[in-house]
């Protein structure tokens, strides 16, 4: 995880991490989209715009939490009922350790593709979105076939960042299935979210929100909020979700 210091564009919260992953999962090839969502039961409607404007309590629920709790998820929360109406207990967000790993596909450049000037095949951003968001799987896959994991919208996991000692910038975990640090904040505790979305400039210094290894730090509650002297700004009408998928032996 993370990004070499020579990387073009990288932040100071990219640092180098080794994991790995002691059980094998599925990421969705899209993110979820308004008609799964919306309907409440994860019915097949037709409307395949990424669902956006959905904080982290939307997704699990408030009344457990990350990692304290495992996965186990609010009684009433959409995943509950996913997992209620297919039978499958597994269904969560990703880790950004898996969202990461999915995401890069292999790959150890910057980008889930070659080369930075092929954006505009694998994602949309503010030069050819016309500043919406479009129906999932419009754009090229990644090398496993999974699509819009960046130029689409952010997409949560359940992972929160380690504090950088002396006020330094919030890390990566690291380790054998890193599940991050306890929530820092009481109410609406930051959370890690991967990708960029369609408004994104595409020009060579908004490259940076395309690569990878880029990490937006949120609120759960997507409030604004501060972390280690930094403010950050919430942007809920940017961020949606992809479901992961355990494999228990």
């Amino acid at each position: 995880m993370g990004s070499p210091q020579v990387e073009s564009d990288r932040k100071a919260n990219e640092a180098v991490r080794l994991v790995s992953f002691s059980e094998d999962f599925y990421l969705a090839i899209f993110e979820t989209t308004v008609g799964q969502f919306s309907s409440g039961a994860w019915d097949r409607q037709r409307n395949d715009a990424p669902v956006v404007n959905v904080n982290y309590y939307d997704l699990r629920g408030d009344t457990v939490d990350w990692p304290t709790d495992g996965h186990a998820l609010s009684d009433s929360s959409p995943l509950v009922r996913l997992r209620g109406r297919t039978g499958i207990p597994d269904f969560d967000l990703p880790t950004e350790a898996q969202w990461g790993f999915a995401c890069r596909a292999g790959t150890m450049s910057a980008f889930s593709f070659d080369e930075s000037a092929d954006l505009p095949k694998y994602a949309w951003f503010t030069g050819n979105s016309g500043g919406v968001v479009h129906d999932v799987g419009k754009k090229l896959p990644n090398a496993w076939g999974i699509y819009d994991l960046i130029g689409c919208c952010h997409q949560w996991t359940t992972t929160s960042p380690v504090l950088g000692a002396n006020g330094g910038p919030a890390k990566h975990a690291d380790g054998v299935d890193p599940i991050g640090p306890g929530p820092q904040m009481g109410t609406g505790p930051f959370r890690v979210c991967k990708g960029s979305h369609a408004r994104t400039g595409g020009g060579s210094s908004q490259l940076r929100v395309q690569r990878v290894a880029y990490r937006m730090l949120q609120r759960s509650n997507c409030q604004n909020g501060t972390l280690n002297g930094t403010t950050f700004t919430a942007e809920q009408g940017n961020t949606g979700c992809r479901l992961s998928l355990r494999l228990e032996d």
